[in-house]
């Protein structure tokens, strides 16, 4: 066997595959038994190749004279020397040592590696082995909430098989946006905030503004008594003045007696008066409500003016909508009819 990796204070081996071991080539030997004579190697006269990917050194056939012209020195920063730890274990260890003695595998380690390095398989590599996180990204980059809403920030930690992906989530402010452990994010006032993600020295933000949220509804109409047929509008005004919105519902209690539509670039709700009766219009935004009364009538109160100049208040009521427009206190002519006629 060789040594073919080292990594987080594992020393990963790899059976070779010839039959011919390579000359002047470091290996490790698993003997069958503790016999010395059922346990050696036979000189033959073949050539093989080295493995390149081989981390091994090693001293061979010297002693621990200075003289010897095969003499390893030993570094204790780069070197890791192997032998058996306190629990029997094969390792790469930290010797005290000036220079190696004969037969002795060695591996090149960086400075400030373990002072132990065991010695294991692939599989209890891959089983035991840390899988560094490598970045970690955010569903939102910002977000925009009225105070007392929630917005459920997602994290996606990469890679997938990354050993430990906790997150630990904050807020620099959370007087403007608290953040629980699942990453819900909580509008608490007006303000902006960041979020940020974190695992390990990977981290994420997002920012989040915070607006003030509607308090309260004023509707004001242009009339509470419509003909059939004749437009009505509601306007609406918020406060706070600079409040944000999320949702705008209106509705009409009689549905047969008026319609409505929202005019949300205007802040205004249309009414369509259909037939006489009464309904009560509502606005409702982000659960803030507020109600508008509304008549609907077929019956037209007017001054009547005859041929000789005599003026009288008179009703005029109708079952169809007017085909024409008017105006309070304007002129206007009707065609009389003895019985019911169209308008």
């Amino acid at each position: 066997y060789y040594i073919y990796k080292v990594d987080q204070g594992m020393a990963v081996y790899k059976e070779f595959s010839g039959e011919v071991l390579p000359s002047a080539t470091p290996m490790l030997i698993k003997c069958a038994t503790n016999n010395p004579a059922t346990n050696k190697l036979d000189i033959v006269d073949k050539s093989t190749t080295a493995p390149k990917d081989n981390l091994l050194g090693g001293g061979y056939f010297h002693n621990t004279t200075k003289a010897h012209r095969n003499l390893t020195a030993y570094d204790a920063n780069t070197m890791r020397v192997l032998g058996l730890n306190a629990a029997g274990e094969l390792v790469f260890k930290k010797v005290s040592l000036d220079y190696l003695p004969a037969n002795k595998a060695y591996l090149k380690v960086p400075a400030g590696s373990p002072d132990e390095i065991k010695v294991v398989s692939p599989e209890e590599y891959e089983a035991n082995k840390v899988v560094p996180v490598s970045g970690i990204t955010l569903n939102k980059s910002s977000v925009e909430l009225i105070e007392g809403e929630t917005f459920q920030l997602e994290a996606s930690v990469s890679p997938d098989n990354a050993t430990d992906k906790t997150i630990t989530w904050s807020s620099d402010n959370e007087a403007v946006a608290t953040v629980k452990e699942d990453g819900t994010v909580v509008g608490v006032s007006s303000g902006i905030a960041t979020i940020t993600a974190k695992v390990k020295d990977k981290k994420a933000t997002c920012k989040v503004y915070v607006w003030e949220g509607v308090t309260k509804v004023t509707l004001k109409a242009n009339k509470n008594v419509l003909f059939v047929g004749e437009q009505g509008i509601i306007e609406y005004s918020l406060a706070p003045l600079h409040a944000r919105t999320k949702e705008i519902k209106i509705s009409s209690s009689n549905k047969a007696v008026a319609s409505v539509n929202l005019l949300e670039a205007l802040n205004k709700v249309e009414i369509i008066p259909l037939k006489e009766g009464k309904t009560t219009i509502t606005v409702n935004i982000d659960g803030v409500k507020a109600t508008c009364n509304i008549t609907v009538s077929n019956t037209l109160s007017l001054d009547y003016q005859d041929g000789s100049g005599k003026v009288e208040k008179v009703s005029v009521t109708y079952n169809q909508p007017l085909p024409l427009q008017y105006k309070a206190g304007s002129l206007c002519s009707f065609r009389h009819c003895d019985n019911p006629c169209s308008p």
